[in-house]
Order: C-alpha cells, then sequence, then structure tokens
C-alpha cells in the first residue's frame, strides 16, 4: 500500500506499508513500513526530503556461502540484505536543479541491518511467537553519502551523461565485530544521441 497526501501547509507526506507470509498460522506477520516528509519549495528549483524505513520478519536466513542470486537484496549494497534479515534504513537527499540540463540529487543512507539467527533450518513451529524479528546478533551499519546527477548538453547531437557515485563507510562487515569496510559504489552512463541513431556507455 503506498499513501501520499499533500499538505496545506506546503510541504508532503508519503509511506508505504507491506505485510507478507500472512497465510501460514504463527509466522504472522513478516512487516515493512516507510515514512516520508518531502519540501517541495524550500528555493526555486531545490527540494528536500527525508525516509524512514524498516523490515522485519522473523529474524531467520540460512546459514549459506555465498548466498544463492535471490537470497540477497540490495542496490549498491543499500537494501534488504541477505534473505529475511532485518534492517532500518534513513535516507535523507534533495533534488536541486542549478542550470538547464543540469539535475544534481545528493543523498545520505544510514542502514542498520541485523545479522539473524545463523540456523541451518526454520525454526519449529512452536517457536514462531517467540522468535526474534529485528536486528538480532551484531547489527551491520553502513554510512553512504552520495551523489547522483544527470547533465544533458545543448549541443547539435545532444550528449547525456547520468551517475549516481558514493562511499559505503561500513561499521561490523557482514555483522562480524570489529570489522571495518570503506567502499566505492556506482554507475556511471553516457549517451550521444543523433537524428538516426544513439550510441551508449555503462
Amino acid at each position: 500500500v503506498d499513501l501520499w497526501w499533500r499538505t496545506p501547509l506546503a510541504f508532503n507526506v508519503y509511506g508505504t506499508l507491506l505485510a507478507d507470509a500472512t497465510n501460514r498460522e504463527g509466522t504472522c506477520c513478516q512487516m515493512g513500513a516507510s515514512l516520508g516528509v518531502e519540501l517541495p519549495r524550500i528555493a526555486p528549483g531545490f527540494l528536500l526530503r527525508g525516509n524512514f524505513t524498516f523490515i522485519q520478519s522473523l529474524s531467520y536466513r540460512a546459514r549459506r556461502e555465498p548466498p544463492l542470486p535471490w537470497e540477497e537484496y540490495s542496490v549498491e549494497r543499500i537494501g534488504i540484505g541477505w534473505d529475511k534479515t532485518d534492517l532500518y534504513v534513513i535516507s535523507l537527499e534533495a533534488e536541486w536543479l542549478p542550470s538547464a540540463g543540469l539535475w544534481l540529487l545528493p543523498k545520505l543512507d544510514i542502514q542498520i541491518k541485523g545479522e539473524g539467527d545463523l540456523r541451518d533450518e526454520r525454526p519449529p513451529p512452536e517457536d514462531l511467537d517467540t522468535f526474534p524479528r529485528i536486528l538480532i546478533g551484531d547489527a551491520e551499519t553502513t554510512l553512504r553519502p552520495a551523489l547522483a546527477g544527470r547533465w544533458r548538453s545543448e549541443w547539435e547531437f545532444p550528449l547525456d551523461v547520468e551517475w549516481d557515485l558514493g562511499v559505503n563507510f561500513i561499521q561490523d562487515y557482514r555483522n562480524v565485530s570489529g570489522n571495518r569496510r570503506v567502499e566505492l559504489v556506482g554507475t556511471l552512463g553516457v549517451r550521444l544521441w543523433t537524428p538516426r541513431w544513439s550510441f551508449g556507455l555503462e
């Protein structure tokens, strides 16, 4: 369920609610929600928004290294993470149009991701009601400042450059206490347009 409310006080409020596994006795529920506030009129061409997201479920995940492709859900290693591991994400971002053809999106993400209970089997049904559901074990914390943007030239043959570049500062990487990582992550794409064709590189 997605909700959006344009308030009469010059700011917008929006949110998302999800529920899964509601049809199995004793497992209800895997829950997730996000809440955001958007300030669209701070200055001409400038918008600011903040988001808070959490996902909770049974804090169980199978011990498997490496995980199967469908057991990790993330974008630039920010996201749900491994299978049923739970997390909090706090995001602050701005949209800025400093000039014609240039769009900038500076952002800051903070993610706190639980370890989960590392057992090989799903917990028995009689234990489900009391089984931990949020931020179990040594939590992994990631701080990611980033800058996304797009620039389109006004040349005869337009050139599009689009990027999303950031740095992940990770504390307790993969839920190992004291394990720290710094990663440069992101994407960069370039596309040239002509009347008959376009050429792109990413």
